[in-house]
């Protein structure tokens, strides 16, 4: 029988027995074997042309049979017997029979290679390549070690503060302080800066990495933030609200809604600068992961199926694979940019009850859990070696890596374009498209924006022209840079944080305003709402809410 005389000769060749674990994955692995031994062709190959073989792997046991006759050209039965793993792959994976005839397999389109990063397909094998700028191929010819010696940092948001922490867990430091519910954050690596959205305090911040000037970027419209993610080639930050994708520049200047009711709940957001791509997830009652231009052209859903709750998703950009965690399927999972190869890299509900935030470096997934409040990290290709690196003290929710290699510097197209206000990466992320912020359209030289605010709208002037809904007129709080949105008003009498009715007779909660409730006697907080009136459904979320959501058992 093959397997009877595949054991033989590797003792024979290599002087040693596979250990009983690989015996026991032999005999699971009988039907395969059988079938090849009822091809009298391809079993003559694999039992009895064994003169000319080669080492595939430098820590591996493996065999390349070679016959030249016309009805056996190139037999490949590989048998691996790492001793590190005692692994046997399945010879339905190595060797396929079309129409009597030896097919290669392509590991490389299927996902059953073991790169880190990029895998290249051979005539019955496969071999693994690195990004040449910042890493080199491991002795075990699968791996990619960095090239530098700088040091990985984690940056998580902890609700009232945020921190880093050594990609070791052994150094914690924190980096703000003095928040209100903080729990989505990004970095720039080009200007070395951290971003994140206080939903509580109705703010996106940035400030430098070394702890110093803190600056915001956004005053108005930050509840509901469930995502924030910068370009930092174009340098623009986008972020999820509602059912809205917004992008606006990395100082905050000409919004513009990207794409409109496309969310119901939305989660997590990352950005693919060097494709041009935009990722994200949604988990209503039909959760999805979505593929979107960064330009605003194309919107595509590309996960639906087994999928409840994508709480978590990050990119690996050097092997090219999307990975999300489910919050209630207690899952992290892969797939490629397009939504395909999918791959279960971790399903326990003991080792990731409650995944919030997630990122990815070299050979490792990072991730925050709500479960265990704390950050841990495990293998990217089989979610070995779970160590728990930290616990914090309250919920810990998004989480960033930051090292130069996560964002790789390239040219920037819209350097030499000449946008008025915006400038969105198309085409794959080699292109640079003007586009305006929300109330201005686009001239015809394809460059400069034109206003054309509604007359509920306030025209904004200065060096951040944008039309401002009227409901922000005479808050007490300057959103336009010439401050016409503060011209003329009348004596504040109201607190911060209150919005006072246009009338003044009546100051509120400004959490109330546009809620679908007139509270005014001059109904000005629902006067300006539009499409800004609150839905039913995104009234509590996770980051919103005081108390998590939790999986009835």
């Amino acid at each position: 029988m093959c397997i009877s005389n595949v054991l033989v000769n590797l003792q024979t060749l290599f002087n040693f027995l596979c250990s009983d674990d690989f015996r026991i994955t032999a005999i699971q692995e009988r039907p395969c074997l059988t079938m090849i031994d009822e091809n009298s062709e391809l079993s003559y190959c694999l039992k009895n042309v064994t003169t000319e073989f080669e080492l595939e792997f430098s820590n591996s046991t493996a065999i390349v049979w070679k016959h030249e006759s016309v009805t056996c050209s190139y037999v490949r039965r590989q048998l691996q017997c790492y001793t590190e793993y005692n692994f046997m792959k399945s010879c339905q994976r190595a060797v396929q029979n079309t129409t009597r005839k030896c097919v290669d397999i392509n590991e490389c389109d299927e996902g059953t290679h073991l790169c880190s990063q990029t895998c290249k397909n051979s005539e019955g094998s496969y071999y693994c390549t690195c990004d040449e700028k910042f890493y080199r191929l491991a002795a075990n010819n699968r791996s990619c070690e960095r090239l530098d010696e700088i040091p990985i940092w984690l940056y998580f948001a902890h609700g009232q503060s945020i921190w880093n922490i050594s990609e070791d867990g052994k150094n914690f430091q924190l980096a703000r302080m003095g928040l209100q519910k903080t729990a989505m954050l990004d970095v720039d690596v080009k200007e070395q800066r951290l971003y994140y959205a206080d939903i509580g305090g109705n703010v996106i911040e940035r400030k430098n990495i070394d702890g110093t000037f803190p600056q915001p970027v956004q005053t108005y419209d930050v509840d509901g933030v469930e995502g924030i993610a910068v370009d930092w080639i174009a340098r623009n930050l986008y972020y999820a609200r509602k059912s809205s994708i917004f992008v606006q520049t990395l100082e905050g200047r000409f919004r513009k809604t990207l794409y409109s009711n496309v969310t119901k709940m939305p989660r997590a957001l990352v950005v693919h600068a060097t494709a041009g791509l935009l990722y994200g997830s949604d988990w209503g009652s039909a959760a999805f992961i979505y593929k979107a231009s960064t330009d605003g052209r194309k919107f595509e859903k590309i996960i639906t199926e087994n999928i409840v709750w994508p709480n978590a998703l990050t990119i690996d950009i050097y092997a090219k694979r999307l990975y999300w965690a489910d919050a209630f399927l207690d899952t992290i999972q892969s797939c490629d940019l397009d939504g395909r190869m999918r791959r279960v890299i971790i399903s326990d509900p003991d080792a990731v009850p409650h995944v919030f935030g997630m990122a990815v470096a070299d050979d490792f997934l990072y991730w925050t859990d709500w479960t265990y409040r704390g950050i841990l990290r495990a293998n990217k290709l089989d979610g070995h070696n779970i160590t728990v690196l930290a616990q914090t003290a309250l919920l810990p929710y998004g989480i960033k890596v930051y090292h130069p290699s996560l964002q790789p510097e390239t040219k920037n197209p819209c350097d030499s374009i000449g946008c008025t206000q915006l400038c969105l990466l198309s085409n794959n992320g080699h292109v640079g498209t003007c586009a305006c912020s929300d109330g201005f359209i686009l001239e015809a030289d394809g460059r400069t924006c034109k206003g054309n605010c509604s007359n509920d709208e306030i025209a904004c002037g200065g060096s951040d022209p944008k039309c401002l809904s009227k409901r922000y007129m005479c808050d007490s709080v300057p959103h336009c840079d010439d401050k016409v949105d503060e011209e003329n008003c009348a004596p504040r009498i109201c607190i911060a944080g209150q919005f006072q009715c246009h009338d003044n007779k009546r100051c509120f909660d400004a959490n109330l305003v546009c809620d679908g409730t007139v509270h005014c006697l001059d109904a000005s907080d629902e006067k300006y709402c539009g499409e800004e009136l609150q839905d039913e459904v995104m009234a509590e979320t996770p980051t919103s809410s005081t108390t998590p959501f939790v999986k009835s058992q």
